[in-house]
């Protein structure tokens, strides 16, 4: 809660937030890929808390960024986005219980979301180029309306 009060308070620009998407998403991916090798509780409370405050982060901007550069209806897109969410929940969730239940893998459901979200930070740092620069964010540049 209070990186999302952070983040989107008035002393962060909407404009500036795309830069915060790949390191949140990094972040995220180096707290899971360490859990495996968290003996600890404190240890193991700090990686879930930074975990969960990257979650914290990422989840609201991708909603503001899907509903800025879209170019077909907020609603559309932001549906499209939800549907997106429910369905990586449910490979997420399978795949997780496929790799957590073999014997001698126990790291790896970790160690694989923690690739995932490296891969969505790779993917994620395109956006700066992608988003329109437009005084109001919801305007469509010219040309880039779809048939």
């Amino acid at each position: 809660f209070a990186v999302q009060g952070l983040v989107f308070s008035p002393l962060v620009k909407p404009a500036t937030t795309k830069v915060l998407v790949a390191p949140a998403f990094l972040v995220m991916a180096i707290g899971l890929a360490v859990i495996p090798s968290i003996t600890a509780f404190s240890e193991m409370l700090f990686a879930v808390s930074v975990v969960a405050a990257s979650a914290g982060v990422i989840s609201p901007l991708l909603a503001f960024w899907v509903s800025r550069i879209t170019a077909r209806s907020q609603g559309v897109e932001l549906g499209i986005q939800a549907a997106a969410v429910s369905l990586g929940l449910s490979v997420g969730s399978a795949g997780a219980g496929l790799l957590f239940g073999f014997n001698g893998l126990q790291g790896a459901g970790f160690l694989a979301a923690a690739v995932v979200m490296a891969l969505a930070a790779t993917a994620s740092l395109k956006l700066p180029l992608m988003a329109p620069m437009t005084s109001d964010p919801r305007a469509v540049p010219a040309g880039k309306i779809p048939e």
